[in-house]
C-alpha cells in the first residue's frame, strides 16, 4: 500500500507539508502495524500509557 504514495497519481499525502507528510505516513504504517497480530501488545501497551499519561479520554478517542 504505501508503494502507491510514490506514484504521484496516488499520493494523497502530496499536497500535505513535509513535516505532516511524515506524521501521516508513520501514523498509516503504526495503523497497518496494529492490525498485525504479533504487534497486539506492544500497541495496547502504549494505548493504556497514553490513557495513564493524556487521560482516558485521548485513548478513547483513538478507539473505535
Amino acid at each position: 500500500m504505501l508503494e502507491l504514495f510514490h506514484d504521484p497519481r496516488f499520493d494523497i499525502l502530496a499536497p500535505l507539508p513535509a513535516e505532516e507528510r511524515n506524521v501521516t505516513r508513520a501514523l498509516v504504517v503504526e495503523l497497518i502495524l496494529a492490525t498485525d497480530l504479533a504487534q497486539h501488545m506492544s500497541f495496547v501497551k502504549r494505548m493504556k500509557h497514553l490513557a495513564e499519561t493524556k487521560g482516558a479520554a485521548a485513548a478513547k478517542a483513538l478507539l473505535p
